[in-house]
């Protein structure tokens, strides 16, 4: 049990650092706008094109996360976001048992523990303040509670407890992630693997809890079309049709990890991804050919394996699944190793330890005590464009990243386009993206658009290097501001 808590809090201190994931902005001015006009079916933050209706699937998670904001800013997202995310291993983790204790040596669970440390570590940027950390709490208590129902050696009473908060839960997550198809989809993998054990009775109550789950969607505003809303991701993810290649092709994010080593873009993370999906993935093949364990839970974690090589966004929802098997797995020895490679492996273990927390004490000092990436969004040129409107109407344009920022410091503006690329076309992405590319394709649509001023980054995000230059080059431009991370021009 130690090493679990030791674990947990480990999750929750590596998860403190600054606001990093950019859509938290437009998270928050979306939350504004429900709360101000209700729920919309059209988009309230961009000047361009979107797609409708508009089906604010995240609409939860932004009220929860605005009340947050509103108590204690950016610092106490953080807190709560370290607190949930130490919730989410948690839950994973609780039904690893711990089998022998008095023949395993408390010292043969260090090197899965430390093991376990390392990836984390690795991969603790994408322990962020996203939708997709409820849907991982919202799985994690499926974890738990779906084989507390479908048990026939539960009391009635108890088993309707435990229906009533899975549907509940449910019901909250159709309108906080559009990854709320996950939760029908392990309980249809639950009820798959115990169809045989079950009476007929059972098996019907099986389906018609699936079925609910499902179609739970449809008791919400919207209903249909939010019941349809995760096949959009999936089209959007892998690329189903052609005319949304450019969202699985262009964003990092969507990219598979694979291509991402390859490519050496974020190569460390990107390489620990690949080796944890591919050891989950032959773990989850080793442990069903052996018979061991509960076959759904392998099958999920390979499943998951294979999302986190689809596209790197998904190697979130492998990261607790891969570390609860290390520990199901070392809780599971039947007897102590041998004591010379016990004592080899402790030592082992120690000195990496030292190195992951030596290396995490020393990314601490790089953190601001206002929790928000200064490099990421533009904190100092929004404030400056809250003192200097623009002195002729026009349109604003800038990059997806700095979109949200800019809809919440300056609700005011409306902007060109931010992180919901799922209400943009992939002509007019692939067209945005161009802009980077070919500036000229800019300068000529901004005068038909009346884009009248541009923000761009200049450091963290170099792609719009080339576009800012040549605004600079351009009679028809002014340099109006500059800071370490952003400018801003103007037309004449």
């Amino acid at each position: 049990m130690a090493y679990k808590l030791s674990l947990i809090l480990a999750v929750s201190l590596f998860s403190i650092f600054p606001l990093t994931d950019t859509d938290i902005w437009w998270h928050l001015a979306c939350a504004r706008d429900t709360i101000a006009h209700g729920f919309l079916d059209q988009d309230p933050l961009t000047w361009t094109e979107a797609r409708t209706p508009w089906i604010n699937v995240h609409a939860f998670f932004q009220l929860m996360v605005y009340e947050i904001y509103s108590v204690g800013k950016a610092p106490l997202l953080v807190a709560v976001k370290a607190l949930l995310w130490g919730l989410v291993f948690f839950l994973f983790l609780l039904p690893a048992k711990q089998k022998n204790q008095e023949n395993a040596q408390k010292t043969a669970y260090l090197f899965p523990l430390v093991i376990s440390l390392f990836f984390i570590f690795i991969l603790r940027y994408s322990l962020e303040l996203r939708p997709v950390l409820f849907s991982l709490i919202f799985l994690g208590c499926y974890w738990n509670v779906l084989p507390k129902i479908l048990e026939t050696n539960r009391r009635a009473s108890q088993r309707v407890f435990y229906l009533v908060t899975i549907i509940v839960i449910q019901f909250i997550w159709c309108r906080t992630q559009g990854l709320y198809i996950l939760g029908p989809l392990l309980a249809s993998l639950y009820v798959a693997d115990r169809w045989k054990m079950r009476t007929s009775k059972m098996k019907w109550g099986s389906v018609g809890l699936v079925a609910i789950l499902f179609f739970l969607p449809l008791l919400h505003r919207q209903g249909l079309e939010l019941l349809l809303y995760p096949f959009g991701l999936l089209d959007r993810l892998v690329g189903v049709t052609s005319a949304v290649a450019i969202f699985s092709h262009e964003i990092a994010e969507n990219c598979s990890p694979i291509s991402l080593v390859l490519a050496w873009e974020n190569g460390g993370a990107s390489l620990a991804a690949v080796i944890m999906a591919i050891v989950s993935l032959v773990g989850a093949i080793i442990a069903l050919k052996r018979g061991v364990g509960e076959r759904w839970r392998w099958v999920w974690l390979g499943i998951c394996a294979i999302l986190a090589l689809i596209a790197e966004r998904n190697v979130v929802l492998l990261l607790p699944l891969f570390v609860a098997s290390i520990f199901q797995s070392s809780f599971s020895l039947t007897e102590a190793p041998r004591r010379t490679l016990s004592i080899a492996l402790s030592i082992v273990s120690v000195i990496f330890l030292f190195f992951i927390l030596g290396f995490w004490i020393r990314s601490l000092g790089a953190y601001n005590t206002q929790m928000i990436s200064k490099e990421r969004v533009p904190v100092q040129a929004s404030a400056w464009m809250a003192n200097h409107p623009l002195l002729r109407t026009g349109h604003l344009f800038n990059d997806d990243r700095a979109g949200g920022y800019l809809a919440w410091k300056l609700p005011q503006i409306k902007t060109y386009i931010d992180g919901r690329f799922i209400l943009k076309t992939g002509p007019f992405f692939e067209r945005y993206l161009h802009y980077a590319r070919v500036p000229e394709t800019f300068l000529r649509d901004a005068e038909t658009q009346n884009i009248t001023r541009a923000i761009l980054p200049i450091r963290y995000y170099t792609q719009w290097n080339s576009l800012a230059l040549a605004l600079l080059q351009n009679e028809n431009w002014n340099l109006v501001y500059r800071d370490d991370y952003y400018v801003i021009f103007d037309r004449k």
